[in-house]
């Protein structure tokens, strides 16, 4: 009696390598890693059903709508058991799902691959719609990249595993959509290109090797054959003439492959009409390929790769050496892709557990972090904001300084060869001077606020005029100082949230809120104080008597160092030579006045957006908070509802720990198939 498939002596480590990978593969992860596989292509009607059913020892759907329109994964194993199965569905990278109960009667399997197409083919519909008594809906699809996989395993099966692609066509019938050609070509492309891919290539003997659809993309994918089996069907149905062409082919005289080409002979449409089996239908190949010329008197070489069981063989042993080969790499991959898995779980926000009490922590913990950005233990963009912010407004205001000139001209003044230079006077270096002040308009200002003074005296309307000018500009400058750490200090906020909250939508709208109210409050406070130093100023006042002689006393000097060193003015000698003295004492007092007036503003600038400002928005942060957030009273799941977290967060979270636990489930099957190995 011939030997069945299911008798053939496969070694064990190449059964448990075949189920390792299958169960691998269950997992989801084949488009991660590239598992090994064996790709099952051929055009429409090249007998691949047939072959398909001889290898698997099942029947697969032949109605028409049906017959492979998606991926047919399956997945063979020899066992000591009863004849079993199961169908599953593999949807995208998901894990795989079971499709209806287990099967112990054959009788039933290929129903049930066709309920698993339609529930392919009709995405968003209940699976379980397609197993009831009742009539299933009519896919939506012609055909899909989601996968039907198919376990059967039994004593007369092999261990064996490969996925059965959708017949490739060269046109579609009237209702037919066009894309479906190039569809399922790429379909069949993107498995046979995949490296870790050995490609079975079905091919009638029917039609010229070179009209073949499917061996013309296998070329594409596989140009030098190392991965590439032919198996070429209907033997039987060769025209006359035709055999010296197909026997070069296999003698590998012509189309040469790495593996070569395999003959196989499937039952006719009469031997299916009359249920033939398929021990029956290996008994009819055999006494064809032994009585039938060419191929009773081929060589033995040729004679090895005829018939399904010499196939098979080849098949498991080539899936078993690539798995062999390959699988220290996808370990690796495996155990990068693992460890890079666990970190991006770790970086995400763990579930809360106790909201109330994460709600205080949260609330403390900002009110830290916004604390050390105001107190500042090393720099901090607000307190460097700050710092050039409070320099640059000095550097505004001292450019507003007088720029008295103690000269009756600009001629006069250019023609000035002393050394008449403010910067001697401990001005700013980089002081840029404004409009140039000469005697005669300060001889204006005098002359017109006279009323009943004493000669030689300057009337007090006088310099409170002349003074105010240098103060028209000031409340610009300060207030520029003030919205660049009013806005530093917002974004600064704003980071601290996103930092600390950017995972929960309501608690960082929450907390936005309630601390832009209380910068809001700080800033009007602040404000108001700044506008009261400026009202200050346009009225002359200061009891820092010593520091304004001082001044006072070095730029008279100064001023009257210049006009004595001009040349002699050429002048009749009884003409009287104006002295300008009370002009220089009161650019002088004007120049003196306004660096006690400078020097008190800057600073009280300063300290005013640090104390009020900047410290009280500290000092009150925590307040703000708890009256912001609600946190005085009690009401029920407000701690929830602030800590509900983003729901992108959420599905990262759950997809992540999918791939983690698919990526354990790997590594713990391949330790324990190792575990196997060392203890056989």
């Amino acid at each position: 009696m011939a030997a069945t498939i299911g008798t053939s002596e496969y070694a064990t480590r190449t059964r448990d390598l075949i189920r390792l990978v299958n169960e691998i593969r269950a997992t989801g992860i084949e488009a991660e890693v590239g598992l090994p596989r064996i790709a099952v292509v051929g055009n429409q009607s090249a007998g691949k059903s047939s072959l398909i059913e001889a290898i698997a020892g099942i029947r697969v759907p032949r109605s028409a709508g049906t017959c492979t329109r998606c991926p047919m994964e399956c997945r063979l194993e020899r066992t000591d058991r009863a004849w079993h199965s199961e169908v599953l569905l593999r949807i995208g990278d998901q894990p795989e799902v079971s499709f209806g109960d287990p099967i112990v009667d054959p009788d039933l399997l290929e129903d049930r691959i066709r309920r698993a197409q339609s529930a392919i083919l009709s995405p968003g519909v209940d699976r379980n719609t397609f197993l009831g008594d009742d009539v299933p809906p009519t896919p939506v699809l012609s055909f899909s990249s989601n996968v039907v996989c198919i376990n059967v395993a039994g004593p007369d099966v092999p261990d064996l595993a490969f996925v059965d692609l959708p017949g490739i066509i060269s046109n579609v019938g009237p209702d037919g959509d066009p894309n479906d050609m190039d569809l399922i070509k790429d379909l069949a492309t993107s498995y046979m290109e995949a490296p870790n891919t050995l490609i079975i290539v079905t091919i009638p003997m029917t039609d010229d090797l070179q009209n073949q659809t499917a061996a013309t993309l296998a070329r594409r994918a596989d140009p030098a054959g190392r991965r590439t089996i032919g198996v070429l069907t209907k033997p039987d149905a060769i025209q006359p003439g035709d055999h010296d062409r197909w026997l070069a082919i296999l003698e590998g005289r012509s189309e040469p492959l790495h593996h070569g080409y395999w003959l196989t002979k499937q039952p006719t449409s009469a031997d299916l009409a009359r249920g033939v089996s398929f021990e029956e239908a290996r008994q009819i190949a055999d006494r064809f390929f032994q009585s039938e010329e060419p191929w009773r008197s081929c060589t033995f070489e040729i004679k090895r790769r005829m018939g399904i069981p010499n196939l098979v063989s080849k098949l498991s042993r080539e899936l078993s050496r690539l798995i062999d080969e390959t699988l220290p790499d996808i370990m690796d991959e495996i155990w990068t892709r693992l460890h890079r898995t666990v970190a991006d779980l770790e970086e995400l926000p763990a579930p809360i557990q106790n909201p109330s009490a994460e709600l205080q922590l949260m609330v403390y913990k900002f009110v830290v972090h916004f604390a050390a950005l105001v107190e500042g233990a090393k720099s901090t963009p607000l307190l460097r904001t700050f710092r050039l912010s409070c320099l640059q407004m000095k550097r505004n205001l001292n450019d507003t300084a007088p720029n008295c000139r103690p000269f009756v001209s600009a001629q006069e003044d250019n023609a000035f060869v002393g050394a008449f230079n403010p910067a001697v006077l401990g001005e700013d270096p980089h002081h840029r001077e404004g409009r140039p002040i000469y005697l005669p308009e300060v001889s204006d200002v005098i002359e017109t606020s006279i009323t009943r003074e004493l000669p030689l005296n300057i009337p007090y309307s006088a310099k409170v005029t002349f003074f105010q000018e240098q103060f028209s500009r000031w409340s610009l400058f300060v207030f520029e100082c003030f919205d660049r750490v009013e806005k530093t200090a917002h974004g600064e906020i704003i980071r601290l949230i996103e930092n600390d909250f950017g995972d929960y939508p309501n608690l960082k709208a929450a907390f936005r809120k309630a601390c832009e109210g209380h910068l809001r409050v700080q800033a009007k406070k602040t404000k108001l104080h700044l506008e009261w130093f400026l009202d200050l100023e346009p009225v002359p006042f200061t009891i820092n008597d010593q520091y304004f002689c001082h001044y006072r006393e070095k730029y008279l000097e100064h001023y009257r160092h210049a006009r004595e060193a001009l040349p002699p003015v050429m002048a009749p000698p009884d003409a009287l030579v104006p002295t300008y003295e009370a002009e220089l004492e009161m650019m002088a007092a004007a120049r003196a006045y306004f660096q006690v007036s400078y020097k008190r503003m800057i600073d009280n600038v300063a300290r005013c957006i640090d104390k009020d400002f900047l410290h009280g928005l500290k000092d009150g942060m925590m307040e703000a908070l708890i009256q912001g957030l609600g946190l005085s009273g009690n009401e029920p799941g407000r701690a929830e509802r602030y800590l509900s977290e983003d729901s992108s967060v959420g599905r990262r979270r759950r997809s992540l720990i999918q791939d983690k636990e698919r990526l354990e489930t790997f590594r713990d099957t391949w330790e324990e198939f190792h575990s196997h190995i060392r203890l056989d």
